[in-house]
């Protein structure tokens, strides 16, 4: 569905629910080019970065882009693959949250999707494939093909009849988004596929790599594979499992993971560091790290990106400032927070024409009671220590802890970071202490 931006403040509610950009018109539309506030001057853009790398056959292959939930990678992402677009490069997006379980997605389900993904562009691309080598991989997946039917026919029908590559492969595709959904569902022949990848994972590469050669085979060009939301598996420390499996970092041609931030600061970070090349995509600062000053560009940036979705007018000024000061440059709170005051606007008065001072009050309110449920009062010092030096403390798995609970950001090239304003204001309330 296509956003328009919004006149009034009840269109406010579904084009800020709404907040990754996922589609061409979209991105033309709303998107906002934001790299060089969150990295400061002189530093270079990590979505640059990648869109180059991906684009020379020298250098790492695989990249982990890092940062916060909520941060804006997803957009990022989705932009960077229009720019692959432009540049007529065979790329695909997979959105793990539609494509994979969270909670049960492994390494071998990431190897299989990137097969599949292959298998997509291959089809889309009219790339011809083997006879000998597709029955190969469909017995691979399940040994036995005799009963698989494909419209009504059997596999070794259409087989046998001399079935044209192109179309067949057409046919046979919804078998192997089949195995994708057994993967999901996380059923008995999704832990077939799984022992079967797991005991012959060299056959799978093969499989793998020869799809890549077939592909830039007829385009001159390697396939490119991103995969959206990774990031997000539950629990997140599983990520470290996944990407410690070696072969995800070993692909032949380009591939872009998301990884949590956050598990920069645990100890088997370090093992991933020579597998794969990594790119923080840091936070939209909006206060300065010297002075706490209000970061004037970090600012302008969000309203940018506010008024992009909706009308500036929509807004009181000092609402708005207030809100995105508070919710600490973090877009997912900005969206949130935005909704729920526009929300609050329309419940104060159904004819209500801005959204008010107070109804940002009431959504900031909110949502601080939400953050604090994650917060102990034995934190209070370890956090303050963290706001006044803008580093992180020895104590890594306190740090780990924090950036879990997205109790503290990270900010620009440079890795200072500080605690989220609302976690300020609380603790500032509910402690002796007071902030310098």
């Amino acid at each position: 569905m296509i956003m328009e931006k919004a006149t009034k403040i009840k269109d406010i509610i579904p084009v800020f629910d709404k907040q990754a950009l996922n589609n061409k018109e979209d991105l033309k539309k709303f998107y906002c080019d934001t790299i060089e506030v969150r990295m400061g001057e002189n530093r270079p853009s990590p979505i640059d970065d990648l869109f180059e790398a991906c684009k020379t056959t020298e250098g790492k292959k695989t990249h982990l882009l890092m940062g916060h939930r909520g941060c804006g990678k997803s957009t990022e992402l989705n932009n960077l693959k229009f720019r692959f677009e432009k540049e007529e490069l065979p790329v695909t997006i997979i959105d793990c949250n539609l494509e994979t379980n969270l909670f049960t997605v492994n390494h071998f389900d990431i190897l299989y999707l990137i097969f599949l993904s292959l298998l997509n562009i291959a089809e889309k691309n009219n790339i011809s494939l083997d006879l000998k080598w597709v029955v190969e991989t469909l017995q691979y997946f399940k040994s036995d093909i005799s009963d698989v039917k494909i419209e009504d026919e059997k596999i070794n029908d259409v087989i046998n009849a001399g079935a044209h590559i192109p179309d067949f492969l057409k046919k046979i595709l919804p078998f192997f988004v089949g195995i994708k959904t057994d993967l999901q569902l996380n059923t008995s022949s999704s832990t077939e596929v799984r022992t079967k990848i797991e005991r012959e994972t060299g056959k799978c590469l093969n499989f793998i790599n020869e799809l890549k050669d077939k592909i830039f085979f007829k385009l001159k060009k390697n396939p490119i594979i991103i995969f959206e939301d990774l990031d997000k598996v539950i629990p997140e420390s599983r990520a470290l499992d996944i990407f410690s499996y070696y072969v995800l970092g070993q692909m032949q041609f380009p591939v872009i993971y998301t990884f949590p931030i956050s598990l920069s600061y645990t100890e088997r970070f370090a093992d991933l560091e020579g597998i794969y090349n990594f790119l923080p995509l840091p936070m939209i600062k909006v206060k300065n790290k010297k002075d706490n000053a209000i970061c004037t560009s970090g600012i302008n940036a969000i309203k940018e990106i506010v008024g992009k979705r909706a009308e500036i007018s929509l807004f009181e000024d000092a609402a708005l400032q207030e809100l995105i000061l508070k919710t600490g440059g973090l877009l997912r709170d900005v969206f949130s927070c935005i909704v729920d005051a526009a929300k609050c606007a329309i419940h104060r008065n159904v004819f209500a024409d801005k959204i008010e001072q107070k109804d940002v009050e009431i959504a900031l309110t909110d949502l601080k009671s939400m953050m604090t449920r994650r917060l102990e009062t034995k934190n209070y010092e370890a956090l303050l220590k963290i706001h006044n030096s803008k580093c992180e403390i020895d104590d890594r798995a306190a740090m780990l802890k924090f950036f879990q609970a997205h109790l503290v950001l990270e900010y620009n090239g440079d890795r200072w970071c500080d605690v989220h304003p609302l976690i300020l204001d609380f603790i500032k309330e509910h402690s002796k202490d007071r902030l310098k």
